[in-house]
């Protein structure tokens, strides 16, 4: 949970896989928390690709 930054969108995937109306994940369970952690861990794997696409070499820039 280090790594989910406050914003309106983690906000909203953290609710939708908690149990009321905060986010805690003490009071998740097993199956909440991986499905939040799957879903996170998608999300950045989406974002690294599209990071290595806009990334040009080097010798392409100019």
């Amino acid at each position: 949970m280090k790594y989910l930054i406050p914003s309106d969108e983690n906000k909203g995937l953290a609710l939708k896989f908690s149990t009321g109306n905060e986010f805690n994940p003490y009071l998740m369970s097993t199956n909440q928390i991986m499905m939040l952690i799957d879903t996170l861990s998608e999300l950045q794997e989406q974002e690294e690709q599209r990071a290595s696409q806009k990334k040009k070499p080097w010798y392409a820039l100019g």
